[in-house]
């Protein structure tokens, strides 16, 4: 009788285990603009928004991890800081942006409180494909938490202040990829 006992839980481990499919979804933005400060050509920012599927709504798939994936370079220093954070007042669907209110809410008001994961981009690595952790951002749009206003890509104050630095996004590149399991 035992052996039937251990027999059968394991093979509802397995079965268990078998159901649960690993997926990657791979998300290209609805809309992508680039904002520049008229005081400073080297403060650009970028505001990216993307739709999310419908399934990540229905909580029928569970976020394991986000990503914003996209390319940059850094130039006229060795290497430059870019910081990824909601944005925090819808813009998608205005007809343009522009960059006119205050530091903290220029091109589109953002929250510092919760933000993706800063990278560091290299002179000698510009171009290649990088990543922002934005996991928990994305949990907080589907949970209700936070409105999906997208995301702004703000190069480091510290860096413009303290160096010669240069930042360019490419936005073609641009994505958000989230693995999730069903």
């Amino acid at each position: 009788m035992r052996t039937y006992v251990v027999l059968i839980a394991a093979l509802v481990a397995v079965l268990g285990a078998a159901s649960l499919q690993a997926k990657e979804l791979v998300i290209s933005p609805a809309r992508v603009e680039a904002i520049v400060s008229p005081t400073d050509s080297r403060d650009s920012r970028v505001l990216v928004y993307f739709e999310l599927p419908k399934e990540l709504y229905d909580k029928k798939v569970v976020i394991d991890n986000a990503a914003l994936v996209f390319e940059a370079r850094v130039t006229d220093a060795e290497f430059g800081m870019v910081h990824v954070f909601p944005a925090t007042r819808e813009w998608q669907t205005e007809a343009s942006i522009a960059w006119t209110s205050p530091q903290e809410k220029a091109g589109g008001d953002f929250t510092k409180r919760i933000a993706g994961k800063s990278v560091t981009l290299k002179a000698a690595n510009s171009g290649k494909e990088i990543s922002s952790n934005v996991t928990f951002i994305v949990m907080d749009w589907v949970s209700g938490r936070l409105t999906n206003n997208g995301l702004i890509l703000v190069p480091s104050q510290e860096d413009l202040a303290d160096s010669a630095a240069r930042f360019a996004f490419d936005k073609g590149t641009l994505k958000l990829k989230i693995e999730c399991t069903r």
